[in-house]
């Protein structure tokens, strides 16, 4: 033992003498350690040493699954509300989302002066991907850490698969701070939530899928319309039996919400365990719980059909299935919501301490007739902040005292020891309140636009501008009294001055009232215009009116076919041209149509007419105006005419074509005596450029300086040219002479614009015409009923548009049911409504008509309004139609509500898109981003 002793102390010494050089020979050994683990640890150990996504240990359960192969996806969603932020970009492959290639700090994807940042960094990761694949196949060896480390994410180092990531590249924006401002109303709402799910027979972790729907913002509102906690569309609100008008928007009710959802979750399980035990008799309800949750953003069908496609087994549609609408959000859905549940349920380990709201509890109050909100305020005693924030389905055409809480709601009031009996029998000893649809004044309150308080109060946007010369750019500011126009119906017709044989289509107009008002047959005046009976009117559509079917004993009467011409006709009934143009009203351009009545007069007339001067044989269309055209690949001379409503000889006169009357696509044509209200519809349109030395009609809501930019010269020249003042009013109808002098680089403008293949960018001024400031969604749709007669009679018929229901139907109709719509129309049960169908309405009167038409119109305004309050029209760009589109997928790709689709292409309300069609797509984005 001693030797021992002795020889570990020599030992020691010995260390001792030597320490300094054996410590440097040590440094030396690690440095040669690290160069060595360097180049030969594994990859995949250098990929664990560098992958940004963590790995969590999850909770699962039996009603909640995670298969293994969903966990990485799990992680993924983890991380991105616990652990990167709002101003954090994550660069991952889409289809395997675990595999992330860069995080970016203060860089938040799809944010306003990042897009371009972001787009630059997915190239330059793509360029990398595509190189690294490349260096593979030659069999590079590869060096570079970064490098080794992206390979270490493919197993195999597959350089197919890296290529194919390349290619999958997506941006997601962390959403930590968010999840813990989630967490403060998960405080506030949760309770209810709770209490929903419980008395519906749910599972209690439902309450986790709000997280990842709205981040439980009972104001949420998405890009595709879906409102409040639950992100409800409106077509599914009415499905699942909530209420949406002009004075109530149910989906912002919590608690209202949560009933819907709870309806739509039970009736999901239903349906998918009978088209999975189809396939697997033995499989369970927790099995399909992953199915359930993803047909609340997939819907039910969608997953009854990939179950009856892939099987029951939730990891197999996952990877498997494949349509346009399974995507990325879809494949996520289950496993975000899993993420939610997971962090949520470890809030405090994850964010520490935080803002845990407080529980909402209410007094409910149902009223038993409609009550102002003002008078709510004076006998409840309670502020309207409050109010809004208990009862937040009410909508801002009930705060902004435009329409009463209406009778049978259930008010909410702070909770009240004692309750709130004695109150409410105050407000019922009360006198009815009289309707506040019709003040003669109306102050200006914040978040106003003109055409939404002329929708409100039912009188013409136009109207309320003209009435208070709020001037083209309808400026109104908070505080400012607006005197409001009376009420002549809901929308103010303006009618086409120019030619008793013609019609200019204002708002609320339908083909069978016009007909019915010009005294024609509905079915005549469509087939004289070329359109169907389920066909939608644009705004200032220039309609002809055909002539009256009575026809006195002495005459006879032909319904214009295909292919003929005013002379043929009168030549086969044996007269002259000139006096069946006479007879008809015609111009010597003879322009007649399929489906137009014409009057055949007797023989003896012919003799009259010849004696006739000219002046009084033919009626001009208008007085005409000079264009100029430029022409597109498909036009013809003749086909140019017609659409101007000149004779092709005409045309051929005022441009020297030569002998073959040849044009090319470019070529600009000058015509001369287009009608005015032709000239300026198609001006409006974009397809031709009125030229000066003309005349123009004054619209409502245009000023002089707006008439001479379009026309091209100064305002001050147009002014004078007139004999008017800059004080001076113009007035609807009222005709302008426009001066010599228009700038010839502004005279022509056409849907191509130019002859490069670049798409035009309109100008503000361009695309809305004469009412700069007055956009689309300012204006309300036409959506009246139409009338027309069958076996003597009345038949009353809609066309279907944008988030519209049978139910929406039965509501507005106050029928009790849907049965009634769906005998008259000879409907089965699986059969759905499409844009565009026409439809036939059990209306019994007038009044019931009006009342439809009430509120369907106020429907559609609350949508608008709704939208409005959340986001702006940033630019409305071009888009050619291709193979396959749809108003869906529009609405899908470009990420945009159905319904304004339709609004920005009124065509698209009856019609699917034909390819190569000119479509009108707006961009948006959130207010205050």
């Amino acid at each position: 033992m001693r030797g021992s002793y002795c020889g570990a102390r020599k030992l020691l010494k010995t260390q001792s003498n030597n320490s300094h050089s054996r410590r440097t020979r040590a440094w030396g050994l690690y440095l040669l350690l690290g160069l060595l683990l360097t180049f030969f640890i594994p990859d995949d150990h250098i990929a664990s040493a560098h992958h940004l996504v963590n790995n969590h240990n999850l909770a699962c359960s039996r009603y909640f699954p995670c298969p293994k192969a969903l966990h990485r996806r799990v992680d993924f969603w983890i991380d991105v509300y616990s652990r990167w932020t709002s101003r954090d970009a994550v660069l991952h492959d889409s289809v395997k989302p675990d595999r992330v290639f860069k995080v970016i700090r203060g860089k938040a994807c799809g944010r306003s002066g990042n897009t371009q940042y972001i787009k630059d960094q997915k190239r330059r990761l793509k360029a990398r991907l595509e190189q690294l694949a490349q260096r593979l196949e030659r069999g590079e060896k590869i060096t570079g850490r970064q490098d080794r480390h992206y390979i270490a994410m493919f197993p195999g180092h597959s350089p197919a698969q890296i290529r194919r990531s390349a290619h999958q590249l997506r941006c997601q924006t962390g959403h930590k701070d968010g999840f813990r401002d989630a967490l403060r109303r998960w405080g506030t709402y949760g309770r209810i939530v709770r209490q929903v799910l419980k008395d519906a027979g749910l599972h209690q972790d439902m309450q986790y899928l709000p997280f990842v729907e709205s981040s439980y913002n009972p104001k949420a509102y998405s890009r595709l319309g879906a409102a409040g906690v639950w992100q409800i569309m409106p077509r599914t609100a009415r499905v699942l039996g909530l209420e949406l008008n002009a004075t109530v928007d149910e989906r912002l009710d919590p608690e209202a919400a949560s009933w819907a959802a709870a309806r739509y979750l039970k009736d999901s399980r239903k349906t998918l365990t009978i088209a999975a035990r189809a396939k697997n008799a033995k499989i369970s309800d927790y099995e399909l719980t992953p199915f359930v949750i993803t047909s609340y953003n997939y819907g039910i069908n969608g997953m009854r059909r990939a179950i009856n496609k892939m099987g029951p087994d939730f990891v197999t549609v996952i990877d498997g299935y494949r349509t346009r609408k399974f995507r990325v959000a879809v494949k996520n859905f289950y496993t975000s919501f899993l993420a939610a549940r997971h962090v949520a349920r470890n809030a405090r380990q994850i964010f520490g301490s935080y803002n845990s709201g407080r529980s909402l509890r209410y007094d409910t109050v149902l009223l038993d007739r409609a009550v102002s909100v003002d008078r709510i305020k004076r006998v409840f005693g309670v502020s309207e902040s409050r109010l809004k924030g208990l009862n937040p389905a009410l909508t801002r055409f009930v705060w902004h005292g435009w329409r009463q809480v209406p009778r049978g709601y259930r008010l909410r009031l702070p909770r009240r020891q004692g309750g709130w009996s004695s109150k409410v029998a105050q407000l019922r000893a009360m006198p009815r309140e009289s309707d506040p649809g019709a003040p003669s004044r109306y102050t200006v309150k914040r978040g106003d636009t003109a055409c939404a308080i002329a929708s409100a109060f039912r009188v013409g946007c136009q109207d309320l501008i003209d009435m208070n010369r709020l001037g083209p750019s309808a400026m109104i500011q908070v505080g400012q009294s607006l005197q409001l126009p009376l009420k002549s119906g809901v929308v103010r017709t303006r009618v086409g001055h120019a030619n008793p044989g013609s019609y200019t289509v204002g708002s609320g107009d339908t083909v069978c009232g016009i007909a019915q008002r010009f005294g024609v047959v509905c079915d005549d005046l469509l087939a004289a215009n070329g359109l169907r009976s389920t066909s939608v009117l644009p705004i200032g559509r220039n309609l002809v009116i055909p002539g009256a079917l009575a026809v006195s004993g002495t005459g006879s009467s032909y319904t214009v076919r295909s292919g003929d011409t005013a002379c043929a006709v009168a030549l086969g009934h044996g007269i002259p041209c000139q006096t069946l143009l006479a007879a008809n009203q015609l111009d010597d351009r003879g322009l007649i149509f399929p489906g137009q009545a014409l009057r055949i007069p007797p023989a003896g007339t012919a003799q009259d007419a010849r004696r006739k001067p000219a002046a009084e044989q033919l009626k001009p269309l208008a007085s005409g105006t000079t264009v100029r055209y430029k022409v597109q690949p498909g036009d013809s001379p003749c086909a140019i005419a017609h659409r101007l409503g000149l004779s092709c000889r005409a045309l051929l006169a005022d441009n020297p074509l030569g002998v073959g009357g040849l044009i090319h696509p470019g070529q600009v044509l000058t015509l001369h005596g287009v009608p005015l209200e032709v000239a300026e519809a198609l001006s409006r349109s974009g397809s031709v450029r009125l030229l000066a030395n003309g005349s123009h009609r004054v619209e409502a809501g245009e000023s002089v300086c707006a008439i001479a930019q379009r026309a091209g010269v100064p305002c001050e020249k147009l002014l004078a040219f007139n004999g008017l003042k800059k004080a001076s009013i113009i007035v609807p109808g009222q005709v302008l002479q426009v001066p010599e002098g228009g700038r010839e680089s502004d005279a022509v403008l056409n849907r191509a614009a130019s002859d490069s293949k670049k798409p035009v960018q309109r100008t503000k001024q361009t695309e809305q015409g004469s009412w700069p400031s007055i956009g689309v969604l300012d204006q309300d749709i036409e959506v009246g009923v139409q009338v027309t007669s069958r076996d003597g009679r009345k038949v009353y018929r809609i066309n279907v548009e944008a988030n519209e229901t049978l139910g929406h139907y039965s509501d507005w109709l106050r029928l009790g049911g849907i049965t009634p719509i769906r005998r008259l129309n000879g409907m089965q049960e699986t059969k759905t409504l499409e844009i565009g169908d026409a439809l036939l309405l059990p209306i019994l009167n007038q009044t019931q008509r009006s009342d439809f038409e009430q509120r369907r119109q106020e429907y559609h305004r609350v949508l608008v309004e709704e939208f409005k309050e959340h986001f702006e029209i940033v630019k409305v760009r071009r888009y050619t139609a291709r193979r396959g589109d749809s108003v869906w997928r529009l609405a899908r790709d470009f990420d945009l509500p159905l319904w304004m689709i339709t609004r920005y292409n009124p065509e698209l309300r009856t019609a699917m898109p034909v390819i190569g069609d000119d479509l009108r797509i707006p961009s948006i984005r959130k207010r205050g981003s």
